[in-house]
């Protein structure tokens, strides 16, 4: 268990045993209808999203028929459209086969808690924390009816966007705790976060006050971390501008 080669694989038992057991919890846990989608339908019994994930399911399916991903009505969210499409285009329209493979990706969120506990504090915190996610995505899917929540089984963007900005907490503290450590690390928070702002609009304001978060801290050091703040804009950028270019150009 001391070899390094031992220990690697034990973490990646423990990150696949707790992304598996996430996604069969998740997926076979009962649901019915919310105020986000209804059904079943005849003749095949299948779902469909209501009110406002209706429009983020729309965006998806103009694009696939070669139409623009805003139509029919402009959105602010283009990522999320843009992530349904590509499942429906590739799996089908059946909207629990659908959101049965979103909920395969949404269920690296307790892996990442998973990480950033155990970053923070120790393993056995960072289990507790996948745990008490598995265990709350359970209960909101299971109660879906009685309590007007978001969760993984809905086509909306709270959960994706939960998902996003953990992420881009455990590469921002890993890559503030190392210092001048890899390069890589600001770029890939910028750019998450950047998704993270199309994907959810509110995100623009986690991420303005993170950039002046690492500007007040630079201002110490300022020519060590003048790189790493660079990347970070500019990982952002390069997830934000193609949007904003395309929409100036359109528009």
């Amino acid at each position: 268990l001391n070899k390094p080669s031992a220990r690697l694989l034990i973490e990646l038992g423990v990150i696949l045993g707790i992304w598996l057991l996430a996604s069969l919890i998740w997926i076979k846990t009962p649901f019915s209808n919310s105020f986000f989608f209804y059904g079943p339908f005849p003749p095949a019994g299948n779902f469909q999203p209501a009110s406002d994930a209706r429009l983020m399911d729309l965006g998806g399916q103009y694009l696939i028929i070669g139409s623009r991903l805003e139509t029919p009505y402009f959105t602010e969210k283009p990522y999320y459209a843009l992530f349904l499409g590509l499942i429906r285009f590739a799996f089908g329209q059946d909207y629990v086969v659908a959101t049965n493979v979103q909920m395969l990706f949404f269920a690296l969120f307790p892996v990442i808690l998973y990480l950033l506990g155990k970053a923070f504090a120790s393993k056995g915190f960072g289990i507790a924390l996948a745990a008490f996610a598995i265990f709350k995505e359970f209960t909101a899917i299971l109660f879906t009816y009685k309590i007007s929540v978001s969760n993984s089984r809905l086509m909306m963007t709270e959960f994706p966007s939960a998902l996003l900005l953990t992420l881009a907490a455990l590469l921002l503290f890993r890559w503030l705790s190392r210092g001048r450590g890899s390069l890589a690390l600001p770029l890939a928070a910028g750019a998450v976060l950047g998704v993270a702002s199309l994907v959810r609009s509110n995100n623009l304001v986690v991420l303005g006050l993170v950039f002046v978060y690492l500007v007040l801290i630079s201002l110490r050091r300022f020519k060590p971390n003048l790189a790493g703040l660079g990347l970070f804009a500019l990982g952002a950028l390069i997830t934000i501008m193609p949007w904003l270019v395309y929409n100036q150009v359109t528009y």
